[in-house]
Parts: structure tokens; sequence; C-alpha cells
């Protein structure tokens, strides 16, 4: 499968991305972080990442999109000021899983996307300084060896160890994810 959200329509999804469930309406692989228990069994919300799950297999060293085990790189996409910071509210991947996100989740890809899921997930709040929560003009894919976890008032952050290499993604004049080289 190859999707077409920026202006690399070739590149494929990791076989470990595909072999999740897919989500009835957009046909996207569903990341085990966006699956949430609820009274009636689970529900999936793409926009509120499942905690306990996302740092359950960072702490097991799993890819957040996948849930397969991470090798010997690993990923953090977020804005600029995550980037800057080393500090990450969504969990690490597979770099090439990390990848295909641009691609595939639609707040990355489109500018300006309106997040209004029909079923979205009580998620515990604090009050989280230095953190992008918006859209970011650009995204960042860092790449690293190694992080760890730092849980502040039940929300985790994850802090990588310093970038061995990064990739930036910005968006072109229609709004689109632009994924080739800048």
């Amino acid at each position: 499968m190859h999707v077409n959200h920026g202006r690399d329509p070739g590149a494929p999804i990791p076989p470990a991305l595909l072999a999740r469930p897919r989500d009835e309406r957009r046909g996207l692989p569903i990341p085990p972080v966006s699956v949430h228990s609820v009274a009636d069994g689970e529900a999936v919300d793409f926009t509120t990442i499942n905690g306990p799950v996302a740092v359950d297999l960072a702490r097991a060293r799993r890819c957040s999109l996948c849930g397969e085990a991470i090798g010997y790189w690993i990923a953090f996409l977020g804005g600029p000021a995550a980037h800057a910071a080393r500090r990450y509210l969504d969990p690490p991947g597979h770099p090439e899983c990390m990848s295909a996100a641009v691609r595939l989740c639609p707040f990355i890809a489109v500018r300006r996307y309106r997040r209004t899921p029909t079923h979205r997930q009580a998620v515990v709040t604090a009050d989280l300084q230095d953190y992008e929560f918006d859209q970011p003009e650009e995204w960042v894919l860092g790449i690293t060896r190694s992080f760890r976890i730092e849980i502040n008032h039940g929300v985790a952050a994850y802090l990588p160890a310093p970038f061995t290499s990064r990739h930036h993604y910005r968006y072109d004049e229609q709004g689109r994810i632009f994924t080739g080289p800048l």
C-alpha cells in the first residue's frame, strides 16, 4: 500500500504497520496507543494517546505505532520546540513507522486539519509548560539510540538522547506535508 498525502507517492508503509487493524472510516492502521478501554469494550481515538499503553510500550522498547520491538535506532516525531527541548508527549517508534505517520496521519499530513473525533477520550491533564499542543509549522523526525521516561502529575514525557540525525517536514503552498528533500 502506498499513500499520497505529500509529494512522496511511492513510499511504502512498513509491513508491521500494515499488519495493524484498520480504521473502517479512513482505512488507516490503528496504533496500539490509539485504542482505549471504555465501558462497553474498546474505542479508537486517534487524537488521544492511551498513556498507560504508551508507557508500557516505551518501557518494553516497542513501537507506539505498530507495537513491534524497536531495534537499534529509535525515532521521535514532533514540532521544533519538542525537538529543541528533546521532550515529547508522544511516545517513540521505529524510524520507518514514524516516517509513515508523516504521510498517513491527517493531523500531520494536512495543514489546519480539524480534530473532531466522535468518541474523544478523557485524558489526564496537567499544567504542562513548553509543549506545543497546536499543529506546528514544521515537523521534525529525530533519530537516536536511547531515551528515558519522566512522569509528572500522571503525564509521561519521553526524553530522547541527543539525535544522530533528523528530518524536517514542512507544508507546501496547498497545505500538504512535503516529504521530499527540502
